[in-house]
């Protein structure tokens, strides 16, 4: 049996590198630990689609980032970043939390109330956010805590009043009603050698996905080095309450143009291999690996869409999600695509009509 601690690489330290490229990767690590840093553009207008294909998804007010979607009973329910103040995530000034959605055919949709909302004075007082949720069964030892079934999990993003983040852990049979683990948050990176990652300040731990893989749980998240490279990470569990850390699963040379960080990283299994996306450079970019543990950067899948999901499987063909920022005059907003595989290679073209999903409900 293969020792997964053998995936985690080291990370040298910066004083390593040449002195020019040592204050090019602080002041990355700098841009990247401050709140302040990046400005979005307020939103000066905000149109009302009755197309959402074909115009994308957007509910009435919201700024629509970061989303799960996933299907019960027929009905898909869409959990993501709603956004309210139009202003750069990272700004202290600018709270948010998680939204809830939900639809049967992606024209019709019911706007729910929040299932989480921020904590005063806790690891996640300052806003919640990028959940993910996945179906479970078996949690015996979960459900003695909650006192109901679980069908349902939900990893998400906290951030404290500092902006330092953490994920949590939250359980539900029908998706309306939420059960916060009662020792949150369920995982940190702290004390890790390779990650640059503090409770004092802005830090990032944040975008998880659950992949699940006999007895495993992989849990990927997105991360920062301690030499300014942006990564996804990785960490095991077999209970989902214990974690081990399996260190960067992929990371990419640091760019002193921003946004510099990997985003929105999620982990399927693709025939015998499995496939990483995450989000960088403007778009969506794929990488296939036989080890759910390493991959290499990949190549680009489509430019100006973020975060892409997989919401449905037929044959070699995928429908998939996305979110697009500041498009035709709005913000964030779900757009739909249909993902081929043509051997290990994936192409995408995104939804127009409600034929073009039709084909997948």
């Amino acid at each position: 049996m293969t020792d997964p601690s053998k995936h985690i690489p080291s990370v040298p330290p910066i004083a390593s590198y040449p002195k020019r490229e040592q204050a090019t990767r602080r002041e990355v690590i700098r841009r990247l630990t401050d709140a302040n840093y990046i400005l979005a553009p307020y939103l000066e207008q905000h149109l009302v689609s009755t197309h959402p294909i074909r115009d994308g998804f957007l509910p009435k007010g919201s700024d629509f980032r970061d989303f799960t979607l996933i299907e019960n009973k027929g009905r898909y329910h869409a959990f993501y970043i709603d956004v309210r103040h139009g202003k750069h995530s990272r700004r202290p000034d600018n709270p948010f939390y998680n939204g809830h959605a939900s639809t049967e055919d992606f024209i019709h949709w019911e706007i729910h109330r929040p299932p989480l909302l921020p904590i005063d004075g806790t690891w996640e007082g300052g806003r919640v956010g990028a959940p993910f949720v996945f179906p479970v069964s078996g949690l015996k030892h979960l459900e003695e805590y909650t006192g109901h079934k679980i069908r349902f999990v939900k990893i998400y993003t906290g951030l404290s009043e500092r902006l330092c983040q953490s994920l949590g852990m939250a359980f539900s049979e029908d998706l309306m009603h939420w059960t916060r683990y009662d020792t949150n948050p369920v995982f940190q990176p702290v004390n890790l050698e390779w990650c640059e990652w503090s409770r004092t300040t802005l830090s990032n731990c944040r975008d998880p996905h659950v992949m699940k893989l006999g007895r495993r749980y992989i849990l990927y998240y997105t991360a920062l080095q301690r030499n300014g490279d942006p990564c996804v990470a990785a960490a095991e569990s077999t209970d989902l309450e214990d974690w081990t850390d399996r260190g960067p699963v992929l990371s990419r040379p640091f760019r002193d143009v921003m946004p510099a960080m990997l985003e929105s990283a999620c982990v399927y299994p693709v025939g015998k291999k499995f496939v990483l996306t995450y989000t960088h450079q403007g778009g969506v970019w794929y990488a296939l690996s036989d080890d759910p543990l390493s991959f290499g950067i990949g190549e680009k899948l489509i430019d100006g869409y973020w975060a892409m999901e997989q919401v449905k499987v037929k044959g070699n063909r995928w429908l998939v999600a996305f979110f697009r920022q500041h498009a035709q005059n709005r913000p964030g907003t779900m757009f739909l695509g249909v993902l081929t595989w043509r051997g290990s290679n994936a192409s995408v073209r995104i939804c127009k009509t409600k034929r073009d999903v039709q084909t997948f409900l």
